[in-house]
Parts: C-alpha cells; sequence; structure tokens
C-alpha cells in the first residue's frame, strides 16, 4: 500500500483478483488505504464452467463472497471476463449481465482475449464479426432505457481501436503480484519495479516503448 500513499491525489488504484481470501477484513483493509475498487475475475456465469477453468471447486464461490465483502467495504467492484470466441454469443452475453445484475456489481469489464497465461496456444481470438456483435452489445446494454438498472459494461477495446490505446502509462499501467510495472494484463514486459527508486524514469521509458 506504500505505493498508494505516496501518490498525488486524483489517482485511481484497482485490485485484480481472482476473488480467493478476499474477506471482509482484507476489504475493508484495501478501503482504508485508498484503494478505489476491485476487479474480479467470472470466466463464465455457469459455476461448474468457472470452476473447471480456474481448476478449482470453490473458484465460483470465491467469486461471490469476494463481490460481497467489496460491497460491504464500500468498494467500487467490478466483474471482468475475456470474451472468447467460443464464449461469444448474445445469449451467453445476456446471461453473463444477468449474473452481474444480481451479483450486484457496478460494472462489467468486457476484454478481448489474447493467447497469452490460461489462453496461450489456443484459439480464442474473436473474428471482425465477434467484434462488431460485442461493440453492438456493449453499446445497447449502456445506452438503452431498458438496461437502465444493469452495470455498465467497460469495454476497452471498442475505445482502442478509435483512440489508442489508454494504458501503457498513458493513464493506466498494470502491476503484477511481484510488484513489476508492465504496459498491462496482457502486456508482460517489465519496467521493474514498482517501489524501487527512479519510478517516473521507468513509466517514461513504458510510455516510449509501450507493447513493442
Amino acid at each position: 500500500m506504500e505505493v498508494v500513499k505516496s501518490t498525488k491525489s486524483g489517482s485511481d488504484f484497482w485490485i485484480t483478483t481472482s476473488g480467493f481470501s478476499l474477506s471482509q477484513l482484507k476489504a475493508n483493509q484495501l478501503k482504508a488505504a485508498g484503494i478505489s475498487g476491485v476487479i474480479i475475475s467470472l470466466d463464465h456465469y455457469n459455476p461448474e464452467k468457472h470452476n473447471k477453468f480456474r481448476n478449482h471447486k470453490d473458484a465460483f464461490h470465491w467469486v461471490e463472497l469476494a463481490v460481497k465483502h467489496a460491497i460491504q467495504a464500500n468498494l467500487l467492484v467490478a466483474l471482468s471476463i475475456c470474451v472468447t470466441n467460443q464464449f461469444m454469443t448474445h445469449s451467453s452475453l445476456e446471461e453473463y449481465m444477468r449474473t452481474a445484475k444480481t451479483f450486484g456489481v457496478m460494472f462489467v469489464q468486457l476484454l478481448e482475449p489474447k493467447p497469452v497465461g490460461h489462453y496461450n496456444n489456443k484459439n480464442v481470438l474473436l473474428t471482425k464479426k465477434h467484434i462488431q456483435e460485442l461493440e453492438n452489445f456493449f453499446l445497447t446494454y449502456n445506452f438503452t432505457s431498458r438496461y437502465k438498472d444493469y452495470p455498465i459494461i467497460v469495454y476497452p477495446g471498442y475505445h482502442q481501436r478509435r483512440v489508442g490505446c489508454m494504458l501503457s502509462g498513458k493513464k493506466a499501467i498494470y502491476v503484477d503480484a511481484d510488484g513489476n510495472i508492465n504496459p498491462c494484463p496482457f502486456c508482460h514486459k517489465t519496467f521493474g519495479k514498482v517501489l524501487d527508486d527512479g519510478l517516473h524514469i521507468k513509466l517514461d521509458k513504458l510510455v516510449l516503448e509501450g507493447c513493442v
């Protein structure tokens, strides 16, 4: 939490998590430390499929508890999913949003998958048709009165195609569990430790080099 304390006001800090071990005590501590909110990965609205992907029988339950504890701590709460080509159907997206609404989260983050991490060497990329369908879904849920009581959808890919990448030190960075500075969760290119000296120099280099 030293990074949060040493940063000027106006910066938001978010924790990305699977929900594992996010107890009420930890959620309260995050709030007290100045964390803005938590982004909790939910890879499928179906508990069995989420558990299978996370390789643990309680993974979906962790998400449920983490959401509950974070909301009670007055943190902003989001669910996040990488929308793969296998998941990309209108009915699946609708069911995911219904689940998010039931959980009571403030927004949902839709990410376009990259062949890294769990998806390394797997065919998960979206086609142009998929992307168009996903953009239409994003616009419909965010700007149609019928869905005004649903969580807001944040879809970085939509804006990135129009104004460029907003990560890579321009508006945000990603710090992994080891304290390494990275351009974003999908680009594992380390620019040093966030708590080491010379942070501004590292950030300037990150902005200059990006994910290249």
